[in-house]
């Protein structure tokens, strides 16, 4: 089976306007009760240049990013209806979450809260999935902050879990834990360290409980791993991505589904790095004595996990800047790094899988632009090195 690569519409959207009323709303604007009639649905327009024949397969459609849920998390049924309507290529979820951008936490989630707002929310988030992808699609999941203890609050994740996942089994919803970075601010998020998610599929054994795999966050959590673990993180273990193919290895089978992006977090170890960590770089900006290391964690992940059966991989880039000048991501792509980002994990995917040679994978910056006769991103032209 070929992967489908995926990525959050909003993502390939550059004037989102339909995301303003979202906005302005969840800041309680003096235009809140005008802005709340005439918001809509919140789908946007599609975004046709980023789908088709060259481009990326379908969708993850962050749900935190659209108007499917009110603020105690109940649904918005004609936003639901709407979304079914539109048959967009929706072939994953993400769960709302804690932690994410100010503008939408109205809609946030905690896992490790068992109490009836957060137990509404993930199964109405489930509903959603089923009726607007069918069964089999996959919905992401934070599992939650440690607040006290992480024994104690891992087993509230999973007292949750296990009331809902019965709901997510008759749905045909396959609920993906996503291992998550290093805390920032003495914020641990369970799932940073794999064996967390380990536990939770002890405890919880099922088919439709499964692990999403996110290659950044393993990164940015493989120095404080080693450390924890009273290991002395050698260079080559780290520039090697030891902890990533570590967490493939001990996963395995359990993960059904990959976060894609690159970060530094092997290369500088200050507290400045790690406060930012999870820079959800574009590809293009891999550098060539990482490369082979990179490609090298993939192939281990395509080999030895479930991605193969499911089918689906999200390459989850980040725009820099909306409308052209208002800042999201200061580390994030621009649509060319996301056009060029998607054909080098194509070519790395299509040689995993032995339907193209080792040298058909670019090894330098931009190389799958310019292997293809196109003009490179000026990103890459201007030789943006890892170290910047």
């Amino acid at each position: 089976m070929s992967v489908k690569i995926l990525i959050d519409p909003c993502y390939v959207r550059y004037y989102p306007f339909h995301l303003l009323p979202r906005i302005l709303l969840s800041n309680g604007t003096r235009l809140h009760r005008f802005l709340r009639r005439i918001s809509g649905s919140g789908l946007g327009m599609f975004p046709r240049w980023a789908f088709g024949p060259e481009g990326f397969d379908g969708m993850d459609l962050g749900i935190s990013y659209t108007r499917l849920l009110r603020p105690d998390l109940s649904l918005r049924e004609r936003v639901l209806s709407r979304y079914r309507k539109a048959r967009w290529p929706i072939y994953a979820f993400h769960a709302t979450f804690q932690g994410g951008a100010r503008f939408f936490a109205d809609t946030a989630m905690e896992l490790s809260e068992d109490n009836d707002r957060t137990r509404r929310g993930l199964r109405n988030q489930i509903r959603a999935a089923a009726e607007i992808a069918g069964r089999g699609t996959i919905l992401v999941l934070h599992l939650g902050a440690a607040t006290g203890s992480v024994k104690a609050s891992l087993q509230r994740t999973i007292r949750l879990l296990e009331a809902e996942l019965p709901y997510a089994e008759e749905k045909g919803v396959i609920l993906a834990a996503e291992n998550m970075p290093r805390p920032i601010g003495g914020r641990y998020s369970l799932g940073a360290d794999y064996r967390d998610l380990k536990e939770v599929f002890k405890a919880l054994p099922s088919p439709f409980l499964k692990a999403c795999f996110d290659w950044g966050h393993a990164n940015s959590y493989a120095e404080l791993f080693a450390r924890q673990g009273g290991r002395s993180p050698t260079e080559n273990d780290l520039r090697t991505f030891g902890y990533c193919r570590e967490m493939i290895q001990e996963l395995g089978r359990e993960i059904v589904y990959a976060h894609i992006h690159y970060n530094r977090s092997h290369r500088r170890t200050d507290d400045q790095v790690f406060a930012g960590g999870d820079e959800h770089m574009p590809l293009t900006r891999i550098p060539p004595a990482d490369w082979d290391a990179f490609c090298g964690t993939l192939r281990l992940l395509t080999e030895i996990s479930s991605i193969q059966n499911s089918g689906r991989i999200n390459l989850e880039l980040i725009p820099r800047r909306f409308f052209g000048f208002y800042s999201v991501f200061p580390s994030g792509s621009s649509r060319c790094e996301q056009a060029s980002s998607l054909r080098l994990l194509r070519d790395v995917l299509d040689q995993a899988s032995g339907r193209s040679s080792a040298s058909a994978i670019p090894r330098v910056f931009g190389a799958g632009v310019e292997s293809r006769g196109k003009r490179p991103c000026p990103e890459v032209a201007v030789g943006f090195q890892a170290s910047d």
